[in-house]
């Protein structure tokens, strides 16, 4: 099976691309993962979080090495409509992996997904279960090292 890369379209207000993501270990192999999507000036108000209940692999990369050094298959999934047409849309799972065939050793492999988020700056890739919980962050809720990028 060749690698299939989808819009991971875990919330229908996404039509904005994200500046730059930020994540944290938690305890019970979880990962929260941040993408800050305030930060792009005239993008989405509100920053996203990410729960992986189930995590079980990482990888973190500038968005310029990462766009040199893997093949992704071409065209990537794009926003849709508004200013922002024609960005890589932000939230992408991908089916078929090489690097989620090495869990395949794994009882519970087969729930698990690879996911990737994609920002201005940084790209990360998750291997995880099934089902992360996600919310969106009021300008209230304290944000570290805000950044704007136009």
């Amino acid at each position: 099976m060749s690698q299939n890369i989808t819009p991971w379209e875990i919330d229908a207000q996404i039509e904005a691309p994200c500046a730059d993501i930020s994540f944290a270990s938690l305890p019970d192999r979880a990962l929260r993962v941040t993408m800050h999507f305030s930060s792009v000036r005239g993008g989405l108000p509100n920053d996203l979080e990410i729960v992986f209940g189930q995590a079980y692999a990482l990888t973190w990369h500038n968005e310029s090495l990462h766009s040199v050094s893997v093949q992704w298959p071409k065209p990537l999934p794009q926003l849709s409509s508004g200013k922002w047409k024609g960005w890589t849309y932000p939230l992408l799972r991908i089916r078929g992996s090489e690097w989620l065939k090495r869990f395949d050793f794994m009882p519970q492999a087969k729930q698990m997904g690879h996911f990737a988020l994609v920002a201005m700056n940084d790209i990360v890739e998750v291997v995880a279960g099934p089902a992360p919980a996600h919310h969106w962050l009021s300008q209230a809720e304290p944000d570290s090292a805000k950044r704007t990028r136009s």
